[in-house]
């Protein structure tokens, strides 16, 4: 427990630091929400008026892309919510940030129409009962929408070799990467994917299967795969400012990066 509460309270740190400069760079904050939704294919007729859980909010930029899809209300959960605060100006009453843990949600079950979280299942200490927390809050008849780094491909593995230097056996520390990058005048954005990678303190990678096998494990049905972003779309969100994105079905993004970023679905 101990152990988990050094883990949660480091992560949030982190991604605090990183995403305070990137709520200052519109063009990256707008596009990054509208990539995020895009890649989980959550559609606006679909989230119209629910009542909604972000699991894992970071800087809100998905929770800006569910209000302006029509979600009737968002409430977005982080181990330290750094949100961009004025953009959410228009929709007060509509939208809550909570400080909260994935493996423990403050809520009843069966409170939401649907849930959301990307990016986040992989850095907790255990994404198999955060999922579960995620499902049991979910009322029957609505959907999750998932996202997480999968296993496998070229960069996933150097990222391994490059993380025994920074996390386990941390030879390499942060304030002197964050020295280069200050050297080399690296942008916020590009700041964040370095930070990121190298020095949160969990990465746990997953494969399709084993999410399907979860999502069956805690009730949930039809959980499925979903490809959202085209080669083309992909270029163009890079373009815009976003993290970087790729199709993960090309042979070249299979052999770089495995499975990808993996987006699921599933029902209750």
């Amino acid at each position: 427990m101990k152990k988990s509460a050094e883990i949660e309270k480091r992560t949030g740190e982190l991604y605090s630091a990183c995403f305070e400069p990137l709520n200052a760079v519109d063009e990256h904050w707008f596009a990054h929400g509208r990539l995020l939704a895009q890649q989980l294919s959550i559609r606006e007729e679909d989230i119209r008026g629910q009542k909604m859980l972000d699991g894992g909010c970071g800087n809100g930029t998905l929770t800006y892309r569910l209000l302006e899809m029509g979600a009737g209300h968002v409430t977005a959960i982080d181990l330290k919510p750094t949100p961009k605060q004025e953009v959410f100006d228009a929709y007060r009453g509509r939208v809550e940030f909570l400080t909260a843990s994935l493996l423990s949600l403050p809520f009843p079950d069966q409170t939401f129409d649907s849930v959301a979280s990307t990016g986040v299942l992989q850095h907790t200490a255990d994404p198999e009962k955060a999922l579960a927390e995620m499902i049991r809050v979910l009322k029957p008849g609505g959907r999750l929408y998932l996202g997480v780094y999968g296993k496998h491909g070229l960069f996933s593995w150097l990222l391994s070799a490059a993380r025994v230097f920074t996390v386990q056996i941390p030879l390499i520390r942060q304030d002197f990467v964050d020295s280069i990058i200050a050297r080399l005048r690296f942008s916020p954005l590009v700041r964040y994917q370095i930070i990121d990678y190298l020095f949160v303190p969990n990465i746990l990678r997953s494969s399709p299967t084993q999410l399907k096998h979860w999502f069956t494990k805690y009730g949930m049905r039809d959980p499925r795969r979903v490809y959202n972003v085209s080669v083309k779309e992909a270029s163009d969100f890079r373009h815009g400012g976003t993290v970087y994105t790729y199709d993960p079905r090309t042979l070249t993004n299979r052999i770089l990066f495995g499975y990808g970023f993996i987006n699921m679905q599933a029902d209750k």
